[in-house]
């Protein structure tokens, strides 16, 4: 039985009401710097039209626009960066999850595209373990894509900038990819952009190998994403689907 249409901000109230759907979507991205050559907001357009495609394919989902500032403290060197802090996006989440609940939402599926935004995952622990808001799924869209680039790539580490940022800008929206930084990969573990900071690092912004992107890699890495968020969010939702049934 093929699922409804989905819906969004594009659509009315009654036709929001009359669709029937109790799912909602929820993309997260961010401000911060990119590097030299993709540009600040390359996480919030890469939740924005991740969202439309990911809405599309799952169905009968009530898409949010993407949220566009996360937790992006570490970058605050780079001019240009916004952020909110942990506890900010903790409230941020809580209250479009209760707002939504208000209105007859059961599920909210929350889609995080920008790695600093670790608060989401305690945040949604919170919201389905102690405040019963509803059934709250937490996918990593963009971790799909890494694994599967590291998967077959030996010894490179790609973290920020790099080759996965830089090839996805480069397939979902080459006019906005400049010309390509010099790759840097830095000789100390990831946990030093907790103690100082991204900066002191990764001067240019780039902890990877953006010379590896090309867009054909983005346009694999993007569908997979794709594939792999769908299967992993209906596992999720079918979990608690099983713990329902009689």
């Amino acid at each position: 039985m093929r699922k409804p249409a989905s819906v969004s901000t594009r659509n009315t109230s009654p036709e929001v009401a009359g669709s029937g759907i109790n799912t909602a979507v929820i993309p997260l991205g961010a401000v911060e710097a990119k590097g030299p050559h993709l540009p600040v907001g390359a996480d919030m357009l890469l939740a924005d039209v991740f969202g439309v495609a990911y809405a599309g394919a799952a169905g009968s989902v009530y898409l949010l626009p993407a949220l566009p500032y996360g937790c992006s403290e570490s970058l605050r060197a780079f001019r240009g960066t916004v952020y909110l802090d942990a506890e900010t996006m903790w409230h941020v989440l809580a209250d479009l999850v209760a707002s939504l609940r208000q209105g007859g939402f059961a599920r909210f599926t929350v889609l995080n595209l920008c790695s600093t935004n670790w608060v989401v995952k305690p945040t949604v622990r919170e919201l389905n373990l102690r405040l019963g808001l509803g059934r709250v799924v937490w996918a990593e869209p963009k971790q799909f894509a890494y694994d599967l680039y590291h998967s077959t790539r030996e010894g490179l580490d790609d973290n920020h900038a790099g080759a996965v940022d830089t090839a996805l800008m480069m397939h979902l929206r080459p006019d906005c990819v400049g010309d390509l930084p010099p790759d840097h990969v830095p000789q100390v573990g990831r946990e030093f952009v907790d103690y100082v900071g991204l900066a002191p690092v990764a001067p240019t912004g780039v902890w990877g190998t953006p010379s590896q992107a090309t867009p054909a890699l983005g346009e694999e890495l993007f569908s997979h994403m794709l594939a792999s968020t769908r299967a992993y969010v209906e596992a999720a939702y079918a979990t608690w689907d099983a713990e329902d049934a009689p």
